[in-house]
């Protein structure tokens, strides 16, 4: 199972949250910061923070790139499969989604669990309008599939269905 940013992030929030105590956690990202970073980190970020939640914050200021949202959004409604086979076609449509997602929520986890299904419901119609055959997209609008994956793996079994 590959764990996406988002659930990296939550698990080791919950882990710092839950086992190091308050006083001791400062400590640890202090030591963090002057053992295990590379000199471009300890260039870029503080030398020290009170939170991990602020340590993280100011990392993905200085190092994740920024894809605006509406350029995501864009690009998911626009996407066709073209000479993609339908699980690369698949994957992408997935990537964008969790990239649209995490682009909109900007960091607020609350808005993540908003987001996502929303999200899948327009990544499922731009996976099912941008496959190449149309008599696949009209098998995947007739089923109407309730998760991104299903909608991929339906489109996997039909292709391999056909004469």
């Amino acid at each position: 199972m590959v764990m996406k940013h988002h659930e990296k992030t939550y698990r080791f929030n919950h882990i710092i949250r839950r086992f190091i105590k308050a006083d001791d956690k400062k400590h640890l990202i202090n030591f963090v910061l002057k053992t295990r970073t590379s000199e471009n980190a300890q260039i870029r970020l503080n030398k020290s923070y009170d939170s991990v939640d602020e340590l993280i914050k100011d990392i993905r200021n200085n190092f994740v790139a920024r894809k605006s949202a509406t350029t995501i959004s864009t690009q998911l409604h626009q996407i066709k499969q073209q000479n993609k086979t339908l699980s690369e076609f698949g994957q992408e449509i997935e990537q964008l989604l969790s990239d649209l997602t995490l682009a909109q929520a900007d960091g607020n986890e609350n808005l993540l669990n908003y987001l996502r299904p929303v999200n899948e419901k327009i990544a499922i119609n731009s996976f099912s309008n941008g496959v190449r055959s149309q008599e696949l997209r009209t098998i995947l609008k007739s089923r109407n599939c309730k998760s991104l994956k299903e909608a991929i793996n339906t489109a996997i079994d039909e292709e391999r269905n056909r004469p």
